[in-house]
């Protein structure tokens, strides 16, 4: 059975949804000193970064702004969705955004310091270290096959990646819930990331 081609006004709608969760959660964050939007800033479209993230651990400190970009997966089987909120076991990572003029996914060409995946059928958000998760699946990308998402009038390219495959190569995910207070993962001085 073919599936049916996603729509530009559904998949907007499901981005909006898991951009929102991301925002709140950082703005909620205890030592979160400002979260700048910047999705519709040219140049950070290009980057394809969503937010700048300023935090600090002390009243007078400012971390640098890591730059944060959101992720939203709403696939779910129809035969599952109505119930028990199952979702995919897998990370769609993006390769190629358009089939139709070669546009770079947003996996590959994020200038990121994070990724924040938001699976929207369990309100679950898998902050990983994009630097780290992009260096491991360019090694790794030929042992998963890659698939094609109908648009309309395009297809997105990409591959899915099992959740375990890319834990165990990408030291420091963190996965939370937007129904409980969670922690994004700390930024680490110079060195690249630390989860906390």
């Amino acid at each position: 059975m073919a599936r049916e081609p996603f729509t530009f006004q559904g998949n907007r709608r499901f981005q909006v949804a898991a951009e929102r969760r991301v925002y709140l959660l950082l703005l909620r964050h205890p030592d979160t000193r400002r979260v700048l939007d910047v999705r519709h800033v040219p140049s950070y479209q290009r980057l394809d970064v969503d937010f700048l993230w300023w935090r600090g651990d002390g009243p007078h400190t400012v971390s640098r702004a890591t730059r944060v970009e959101v992720k939203g997966d709403s696939y779910c089987p129809r035969s599952r969705c109505a119930c028990k909120r199952r979702h995919s076991p897998n990370y769609f990572l993006e390769t190629v955004s358009s089939d139709r003029v070669r546009s770079p996914g947003c996996f590959v060409k994020s200038q990121a310091d994070l990724l924040a995946y938001v699976f929207l059928a369990t309100r679950d958000i898998h902050w990983i270290p994009l630097r780290r998760a992009q260096r491991w699946f360019h090694e790794h990308a030929g042992r998963y096959p890659e698939k094609s998402v109908p648009n309309e009038g395009y297809n997105t390219l990409g591959r899915p990646v099992p959740r375990r495959d890319l834990a165990r190569g990408v030291p420091g995910i963190l996965i939370a819930s937007t129904s409980a207070p969670a922690s994004p993962p700390s930024p680490a001085p110079a060195s690249g990331l630390r989860c906390n």
